[in-house]
């Protein structure tokens, strides 16, 4: 075909529209013949032909990939709704007032390990314990809205207005560091926990025993 190396350089989609213009200005100039035209167009419509089928090959792939992408989703989600359907509920506030002893609530308390390793497995069910937001001011922390009846929290003494301003030596001052500290601690035996309670500075520790 005429203009190889320099067709083969376009994009496919764009070689009718070269080709047609070459076709018409050959045939205004007097160049070729009307069966090099003829050749000349159905070239074109074989090129067009290719490139909607290319496009349309490409689009059937790419929606197979995102059925599949959807129905392996689904499937993922179903088998966790099942594991969740299978698994008992778990009451975290069932034993806690016998697995935590405190010398002084709000100051030092111990936790028995069996009941912490079985809090440390359910985090969702220790976060409903408590109703929490960060704050900045009068000082920077988490503040403690609310917290259940028979909970760890009230267990070892802490009160709704409490600000927890450090766990461990670590600034808590989002839910990102809440988040960050729990996963960081996670096999820690002593917690060291600063808080502010109205006016005065506070400071709890909490061993596992």
């Amino acid at each position: 075909m005429r203009g190889g190396p320099l067709l083969s350089m376009l994009p496919m989609m764009a070689r009718p529209i070269l080709l047609g213009a070459a076709a018409w200005l050959l045939l205004g100039c007097g160049s070729i013949d009307e069966e090099e035209v003829e050749e000349a167009a159905r070239a074109t419509r074989r090129t067009v032909e290719r490139g909607v089928e290319g496009a349309r090959e490409g689009i059937e792939s790419t929606w197979d990939a995102a059925v599949d992408a959807y129905e392996e989703r689904r499937k993922r989600k179903e088998q966790e709704e099942r594991a969740q359907a299978a698994s008992p509920p778990v009451d975290l506030l069932k034993g806690a007032a016998e697995a935590i002893a405190c010398e002084a609530p709000g100051e030092r308390c111990t936790v028995a390990s069996d009941y912490v390793a079985a809090a440390r497995q359910h985090p969702s069910e220790l976060a409903k314990q408590v109703r929490a937001r960060p704050v900045s001011s009068p000082v920077a922390g988490i503040r403690i809205d609310g917290i259940t009846t028979g909970s760890i929290a009230e267990q070892v003494g802490m009160q709704t207005g409490d600000v927890v301003t450090h766990v461990n030596g670590i600034a808590v001052g989002s839910m990102q560091d809440a988040m960050l500290l729990y996963m960081n601690l996670r096999a820690a035996r002593s917690f060291v926990v600063d808080y502010r309670r109205g006016e005065q500075e506070h400071t709890l520790q909490v061993d596992v025993v």
